[in-house]
């Protein structure tokens, strides 16, 4: 109504101004028609159309873009009102000018094609009306694999009301089954990007049985629908019915394009993913280390999302080395084909410093990945996301370690105020930054203000998120650091009884094998032997070096600093040799 309104005074201006026989004047009446045919009032809109399309046939020339949105609109409009007649001639004109000013591949081009194509349909002419919708399907496909983007609501609805029409004809005009097949493989490919996983796999799976009709049970056709079936499978996560599909899917395109195509890297790729769903973190890098043999021989795109992926199994099974090969790979390929700023090269210098960070303990490298990160997101205007909450995250935990407690402060508080602005105050990156704040305070000696300021809210924010429910792994972390600031308040008895109750609810939550379990009974350990409590603090540490030495690599810090602990016992005990 307020858009309407502005609309209306600019027309009376204009008529002043430059009088109703002006292009500026045209075009503004233009934009009061889409209003009145976007509110369904169809005879307001099609008079401003019609007075539109008058004034830009005098001024403009035959081709002119402008021209062809009037003759569509009015078109379109006429559509609505069943004048089909008016309506056929208006969207035949619209659609050469889009064509021959625009490019058979424009979108605007496809929309016309759509638009004539029901008009078509509705007057009986059902040759002309297939061979449109076919075409706005192209149109349609073509600029979704370029933008490679969700759909707008109303751009799919219209796409996908092209797809039902013409499988509707088709199926009525008892085509070739090769035709539906396609059609049908087409709509699934415009469900799946769109995250319709459901209805995708019931597309993907009609387009197999007209392909299997046509070509039978062995043809790539077959193949490349069943890995899309295996596809969506793994999205709804139901992991044993994706790997069947995508199983048979290796086993007909190794059959017809042999062992070393694209496509066997593809599903490869796509069962590697499988397996780490599945928790097979080996398997996963089996199937991965597969593909790459294939695809090492062109530094593409694929290659980089492909070594991106390596890297992420390879940290989650503890091997620095080769996660930083594989991070160090993507980000140069990447570089190579987008050049250094863009935001996938920004995603892997993240992943490369956490490797520097968490397995190398190299924080100046780790710091220049997340800092150039950052960089390439500030230069691209992207800098209120949450990728870039959680780079400042990261960058604040590296100070934290290197003891810059006011860099790490700041980039702890950007970190949740980037949350904040993007309207995500309850994000977990905000939870993690708190956490963080009240960690750099205790390196700072003050104790309770990170007990009041910030574990406290961190925990309550929990608490929160997970819907009221009070015991979680994530807040029996907390929990552990708020006992060491207790400790370290002189409080030892009550960070006692916090460490006790928080293991309770490691093992109620994740059990005895899990690294927040260990770092509990580590704390216990600490608290233990400020206490003089030599042999409960040595069972503690026991305990907490045998998980560490399961779930970490030999040479990690934790490892070291259990060691260090159960050492400091002997110590204590006059137990020189130990």
């Amino acid at each position: 109504e307020e858009a309407m309104n502005l609309l209306l005074d600019a027309k009376d201006l204009l008529s002043d101004a430059v009088g109703p026989n002006h292009v500026e004047y045209a075009n503004c009446v233009h934009s009061i028609g889409r209003m009145h045919f976007f509110a369904k009032e169809l005879s307001m809109a099609k008079e401003c159309f019609q007075t539109s399309l008058t004034v830009r046939q005098q001024h403009l020339s035959h081709t002119d873009l402008e021209l062809a949105d009037s003759l569509h609109s009015l078109g379109a409009c006429l559509l609505e009102l069943g004048q089909l007649g008016a309506a056929q001639s208006c969207l035949q004109d619209a659609l050469k000018i889009r064509r021959s000013s625009a490019g058979r591949d424009d979108e605007d081009v496809g929309d016309t094609c759509r638009c004539l194509a029901l008009v078509e349909f509705k007057l009986g002419k059902r040759a002309s009306a297939m061979e449109n919708f076919e075409e706005a399907i192209r149109i349609g496909m073509h600029s979704l694999s370029k933008s490679g983007k969700l759909l707008s609501e109303e751009d799919y609805t219209n796409l996908a009301a092209c797809f039902d029409a013409a499988i509707t004809m088709a199926k009525n005009n008892d085509d070739i089954p090769e035709k539906l097949g396609k059609l049908y493989h087409q709509q699934g490919s415009l469900q799946s990007t769109n995250h319709l996983y459901r209805k995708a796999m019931t597309s993907f799976t009609e387009a197999i049985q007209y392909y299997k009709m046509v070509y039978g049970d062995e043809h790539l056709s077959v193949s490349n629908a069943l890995f899309n079936v295996g596809v969506c499978l793994k999205e709804i996560g139901d992991t044993d019915r994706a790997m069947k599909c995508l199983t048979r899917a290796l086993h007909i395109t190794k059959q017809q394009l042999g062992d070393d195509h694209t496509d066997v890297a593809d599903t490869l790729q796509q069962m590697s993913q499988v397996y780490s769903m599945k928790g097979d973190i080996r398997g996963a890098l089996k199937m991965c280390e597969q593909a790459l043999q294939i695809r090492r021989y062109r530094e593409d795109l694929a290659l980089a999302s492909l070594l991106d992926f390596t890297g992420d199994l390879c940290s989650m099974c503890k091997d620095g080395e080769e996660a930083e090969r594989s991070f160090r790979e993507c980000v140069r390929i990447r570089r190579k084909v987008h050049g250094d700023d863009h935001l996938d090269v920004s995603l892997a210098l993240f992943s490369l410093g956490r490797v520097y960070e968490t397995f190398r303990r190299d924080y100046k490298r780790s710091l220049r990945c997340y800092e150039e990160a950052l960089r390439i997101r500030k230069v691209l205007q992207d800098d209120d996301s949450i990728e870039s909450a959680r780079g400042y995250l990261h960058l604040g935990n590296v100070h934290a370690l290197l003891q810059n407690d006011k860099k790490a402060t700041f980039c702890f508080h950007e970190a949740t105020q980037i949350c904040i602005r993007s309207k995500n105050p309850k994000h977990e990156v905000v939870e993690d930054a708190i956490v963080g704040q009240g960690q750099a305070l205790v390196s700072q000696g003050k104790y309770q203000e990170a007990l009041d300021q910030c574990y406290a809210r961190a925990r309550a924010l929990r608490i929160e998120r997970d819907g009221g429910k009070q015991e979680s792994a994530d807040i029996a972390n907390i929990q552990v650091l708020e006992a060491e600031a207790l400790e370290r308040l002189g409080r030892k008895d009550e960070a006692l009884q916090l460490l006790l109750s928080t293991l309770d609810m490691y093992k109620i939550t994740v059990g005895i094998e899990h690294l927040g379990t260990a770092a509990c009974l580590h704390r216990l350990a600490e608290v233990y032997f400020e206490l003089n409590e030599g042999d409960e603090a040595l069972s503690y540490a026991q305990q907490a070096l045998k998980i560490r030495k399961n779930l970490l690599s030999k040479n990690d810090q934790a490892v070291g600093d259990s060691y260090f602990v159960i050492a400091k016992v002997f110590l204590s005990r006059r137990d020189l040799d130990t």
